[in-house]
């Protein structure tokens, strides 16, 4: 787990390239890369949370109330410019990591797990196209979840390497 943030909201600042159609994972009913935003109108009430100029991207904040799943917090859709669904990502207690954790694990791939008793705790997974990530920090009380599209998500690690390398070498030369 690095450092200066979290990585979730490191990834959810980086969408930025388009999406292409897959059969993905469809967490609380809506399809990654093929749920358009008047499908989930239909699903859910949903409420602007913010726009994005460089990914032309929108977020919306979903109504958790009519959702029955225990422990969920918060729950947020990602859409691209054509409107499609690119990422699903939320909050809940903290409590449920270890249930959600093998849920996932027995329906999709395991790419990594740092699950150490004490400490942050996050797991990688992947189905078709779709990187799932899962995230509970130690000092928190609640725990958060994505679902993306695995070329942004890659996209998105590149950039978070980058911008690293770069504020290393931009401390190095202030030293």
């Amino acid at each position: 787990m690095n450092q200066g943030g979290s990585m979730f909201y490191r990834i959810l600042f980086l969408l930025t390239i388009p999406f292409l159609s897959f059969a993905d994972p469809a967490p609380f009913g809506l399809e990654i890369n093929k749920t358009t935003l008047p499908e989930a109108r239909k699903l859910y009430s949903l409420a602007l949370a913010s726009k994005n100029k460089e990914s032309k991207t929108k977020t919306y904040q979903i109504d958790t109330r009519k959702i029955n799943f225990k422990g969920l917090l918060s729950l947020q859709a990602t859409f691209n410019e054509k409107g499609i669904l690119a990422a699903v990502h939320g909050t809940m207690e903290k409590t449920n990591f270890e249930r959600m954790l093998t849920t996932l694990d027995n329906k999709y791939e395991l790419i990594t797990k740092d699950v150490p008793p004490a400490g942050n705790k996050e797991a990688k997974l992947k189905d078709h196209n779709t990187i799932i990530f899962i995230e509970a920090p130690h000092l928190s009380t609640q725990m958060a979840f994505l679902y993306m599209n695995e070329q942004i998500w890659n996209k998105a690690m590149a950039t978070i390497a980058k911008n690293g390398n770069n504020q290393k070498l931009q401390e190095k030369r202030q030293a």
